[in-house]
């Protein structure tokens, strides 16, 4: 924690006097307003593995999901050995269907007759 004394004191200086003036809602930054600095700050150090999982994070929780993993890879690769968060595929698996389905017209015609027979309720 040594190492990162001054930012952990800087957010909780932060924090507090934000809460305690009231106003923290409405002056918060967001999150992508964070990120920014966040990203400005690991091109000056682009070796500070715990920048690199914080901005994961964020891009998680911004559901950018390309970028979360570009971001957790370059932390992997300056040593980090935690948990990811699941990030969702930025490619679909094909999607099985019945093979009806897959026969629309064919479907259509069996579905037509009871169609007519419930039109006005059971």
């Amino acid at each position: 924690m040594p190492k990162y004394k001054s930012l952990y004191l800087l957010a909780v200086g932060l924090c507090l006097s934000l809460s305690a003036s009231g106003s923290f809602a409405q002056s918060a930054p967001s999150v992508a307003e964070l990120v920014t600095g966040l990203e400005q700050r690991l091109l000056d150090n682009p070796n500070d593995m715990q920048g690199w999982i914080l901005l994961g994070k964020s891009y998680h929780h911004l559901q950018n999901w390309n970028k979360a993993t570009e971001a957790f890879e370059q932390a992997k690769k300056l040593g980090y050995q935690g948990s990811v968060p699941t990030l969702p595929s930025t490619t679909r698996p094909p999607v099985k269907t019945h093979p009806l389905l897959r026969r629309k017209e064919e479907t259509l015609e069996l579905l037509r007759p009871l169609t007519k027979k419930f039109a006005n309720g059971p």
